[in-house]
């Protein structure tokens, strides 16, 4: 019952309006729809806060206060993830801030229907991808990102790495039913592409890949593109790591001689993670009242 847009959907904390976001995986006025907001206040494990109010239906609302974005961690901290990148700062070409590319050529953002994305080079080796070196290092962490499959050609790809540059870490790269695993550093050349019928991502469609860090292992899934079942796919679990935190990079197919297939980067979230996951339980909706 809120705008398609959320534009009017306020949360509201200790008397104090506080920024809030769709969940990646959602959009506004679903049944289904996940809602993160940040808390005036850390809650403990296992205690709870019953002094925050959802706010919807003003057919008028703009402006609702939702930055999450800093480009992972080189501008203000964000307001509601650790860190993030929406690429929205970026004109058509630029080279963000935030990021370091592996090869020799520069990633840039490209514009797709007015929505920007972040595009790997047209030349270098595909093992290059961008890493978010602005950001902190971060343990036990939701790392994900949208991929978007958006030129035409067969099996083009797109993945994440996490604890980039401290050994032991994990890259998924998925393709339309199969995936490919290996570490960061790309150690395992004999790693080959394992099929799963239950992964989508055709040409033209749009998913996220995540990866889910607890401890010294991590769980890896992929988001089929809307219209696809399952909706969530999970990939690995309990994948070993070398190291307690680290960092995030993106890894996507560009063209070669060979191809012309190009996979672009978006909305890029890396967020804490706990187990379980905190939950929200709904009091009661309170009503207005009927005019004479």
């Amino acid at each position: 019952r809120s705008l398609d847009t959320g534009d009017d959907v306020r949360v509201v904390c200790t008397g104090y309006q506080v920024p809030r976001t769709a969940d990646p995986h959602d959009s506004w006025n679903q049944t289904a729809t996940r809602i993160w907001f940040d808390l005036p206040e850390a809650v403990s494990a296992g205690q709870s806060h019953d002094d925050c109010y959802l706010y919807y239906g003003n057919p008028a609302a703009t402006d609702p206060p939702d930055r999450w974005s800093d480009s992972m961690g080189y501008y203000l901290p964000g307001e509601i993830f650790v860190t993030g990148e929406d690429f929205e700062r970026s004109a058509d070409g630029a080279d963000p801030r935030g990021w370091t590319d592996q090869g020799t050529d520069d990633w840039r953002v490209r514009i797709h229907d007015d929505d920007r994305w972040f595009s790997p080079p047209a030349l270098g080796d595909w093992q290059n991808g961008s890493v978010a070196t602005s950001m902190a290092d971060v343990a036990d962490a939701s790392w994900s990102a949208e991929l978007y499959y958006w030129q035409a050609g067969d099996n083009g790809w797109g993945g994440l790495a996490a604890r980039v540059e401290h050994g032991g870490g994990v890259i998924v790269l998925i393709q339309d039913r199969r995936y490919y695993l290996t570490t960061e550093y790309w150690i395992e050349p004999t790693v080959q592409w394992t099929d799963n019928e239950d992964i989508h991502f055709p040409h033209g469609s749009k998913g996220r890949v995540e990866i889910v860090t607890l401890g010294s292992t991590a769980t890896v899934y992929w988001h089929n593109p809307v219209g696809f079942s399952p909706r969530r796919v999970t990939i690995i679990e309990d994948w070993a790591l070398g190291s307690a935190a680290g960092k995030l990079a993106v890894f996507a197919e560009r063209p070669s001689e060979t191809n012309q297939r190009w996979i672009n980067v978006d909305d890029v979230i890396v967020r804490r993670f706990v187990s379980p996951e905190p939950t929200v339980s709904l009091g009661c909706e309170e009503q207005p009242v009927p005019g004479p």
